[in-house]
């Protein structure tokens, strides 16, 4: 049987959550039954690890493929490709995909993952953008939710039958990121005492994410608890006014601004406490990534995060914007600190059987499959048990 082609079309290769979901496509179904494409429509330092990983990888940005504009781009790619399934992520790559394959011959199967709905509250012309998500989602083939949320969210738009949305929870790598060797050194390099109570974020620096609460219940909490500090990693644009904040709060000198972090493991090692604070998520790779590295998990009960955290077996759901209910989470952390280590072991153990690597590629890899078969129809739609080969 020859290989099944797939080409993910994507924003670009910078080093950001759903590019090394995609490089993970490559590195763990290989390239025997498969041969890769990826398109990217800027570039960045991921690049050479798909081409590294024997994947086709081709920035449109560059000067001799930006002359066409995107969609026609990869409307030609499609026509000298034999491409079997094009793989969009992304509300653009969506919209590009499915205008690149109309008019096709034998235009490819065109499968879709959701990572998260747009809210109107979350960006410049909100409603509008909002409404392009949701309707984008009518045009692909097939569409994988990363959680059970984000599925029955999909499914409650008018016109969309179930055996259109199979749920793939995300997962991540576990083993990659339990590192406590690395917590002596971290914490020497960011110049905190060993002692010293260490709360973290790791993500975009993006309204959704709601840092501001972060901020405001770290510091009520750091009036009880001043042997502590909040360490911030990732920037985005909403950087400047939360420093401001930070300033105003009287807390800019136990918070620490770490920027774009690759060293994710060597993070995590230096936390002691990790929170999510965001008001939309699909399912964080952030959290899976925070659970896998033992840390004890605070997170707003949004999006999938109630399919990976069981409240106060291995960590603790608070209600999304309530800076009171966060303080409150924190000082329970804190103050106990046998259950916030029983929380870690437990939340490691869960990520470990129930979110690795291995489960998600073996669902998708059974996907691709139903797919790239004749009638193209991926069956069961509600989940994807593993394929027997």
């Amino acid at each position: 049987m020859r290989p099944i082609t797939v080409l993910h079309l994507i924003n670009g290769f910078a080093d950001a959550s759903i590019e090394r979901i995609i490089l993970n496509f490559v590195t763990h179904l290989g390239t025997q039954e498969y041969r890769w494409h990826i398109l990217g429509l800027t570039g960045g330092t991921l690049l050479p690890e798909f081409e590294k990983a024997g994947a086709v990888a081709v920035d449109l940005s560059l000067p001799e493929n930006a002359a066409v504009p995107p969609a026609a781009f990869i409307r030609r790619y499609l026509q000298q490709e034999p491409v079997d399934i094009l793989h969009s992520h992304t509300i653009k790559s969506i919209l590009l995909g499915a205008r690149a394959c109309a008019g096709q011959k034998k235009p490819p199967f065109h499968l879709a993952t959701k990572h998260i709905l747009t809210r109107p509250s979350e960006r410049r012309h909100g409603l509008f953008y909002a409404a392009v998500d949701r309707l984008a989602l009518y045009l692909p083939d097939h569409l994988v939710a990363v959680s059970d949320f984000m599925r029955a969210q999909i499914l409650a738009l008018p016109g969309i039958p179930a055996s259109k949305v199979t749920t793939i929870r995300n997962a991540i790598h576990t083993q990659a990121y339990h590192s406590p060797h690395l917590r002596s050194d971290c914490r020497a390099a960011w110049g905190i005492a060993p002692s010293t109570l260490a709360v973290g974020f790791m993500g975009r620096i993006v309204q959704a994410k709601r840092i501001d609460i972060l901020l405001t219940s770290f510091a009520a909490f750091h009036q009880t608890h001043p042997d502590s500090v909040l360490v911030l990693a990732g920037d985005g644009d909403q950087r400047p006014p939360l420093e401001a904040l930070a300033q105003s709060l009287q807390i800019a000198n136990s918070v620490l601004w770490l920027g774009f972090i690759q060293d994710i493991p060597r993070l995590l090692a230096g936390l002691d406490i990790f929170v999510q604070p965001s008001v939309n998520e699909g399912l964080s790779l952030s959290l899976l990534e925070a659970l896998a590295a033992g840390k004890a998990v605070i997170a707003t009960d949004v999006g999938g995060t109630a399919e990976v955290l069981d409240q106060n077996r291995n960590g603790l759901l608070i209600p999304a914007g309530s800076s009171q209910a966060l303080a409150a989470a924190l000082a329970q952390m804190a103050d106990q600190p046998d259950q916030a280590s029983d929380f870690a072991r437990s939340g490691r153990s869960y990520v470990e059987h129930h979110f690795n690597l291995q489960q998600m590629m073996t669902s998708y890899d059974r996907l691709y499959h139903a797919a790239a078969s004749p009638n193209g129809s991926p069956q069961p739609a509600a989940h994807v048990p593993p394929r027997t080969t």
